[in-house]
């Protein structure tokens, strides 16, 4: 968006209630990343309101689109990609189930971080291995 600090301080002054919804240096980064986004959203719909859900939901957007960019420059991974029938369309549909489904197995394990461990665990299941993902695909 080419923000400068002055558009920041801006809207943080229009914006109260973001003080009490930045309380952490990663709720800051999620704020300064997804605010630019919603704001100019807002501008066409008065009715969006700038909540910790918002800004969440705006950031876990613009990630997973870096993550299919970065995809998209990575051949091999794209020709799986291409293979299970993913793309522009349909990936964040994938990409938002898989998530959901990865934070379910967090839980359900009592788990607050992951370690890779070479196809086995969670990523040796579907959808993280990448082996069957038909109904994501669809």
């Amino acid at each position: 968006h080419g923000w400068l600090r002055e558009d920041y301080e801006r809207a943080l002054s229009l914006l109260p209630e973001l003080g009490e919804i930045i309380r952490t240096p990663f709720v800051l980064k999620v704020t300064l990343s997804a605010l630019p986004e919603l704001l100019d959203r807002r501008a066409e719909h008065s009715d969006l309101k700038i909540t910790r859900h918002n800004l969440y939901k705006e950031y876990a957007t613009q990630w997973s689109d870096r993550e299919w960019d970065k995809a998209g420059r990575t051949r091999e991974i794209m020709q799986k990609l291409e293979a299970l029938g993913l793309d522009d369309e349909n990936y964040r549909v994938y990409y938002l189930e898989a998530s959901k489904l990865l934070a379910k197995e967090m839980l359900l394990e009592n788990q607050n971080h992951l370690t890779c461990t070479g196809g086995n665990g969670v990523f040796g299941r579907e959808p993280f291995s990448m082996r069957e993902t038909s109904r994501f695909a669809e």
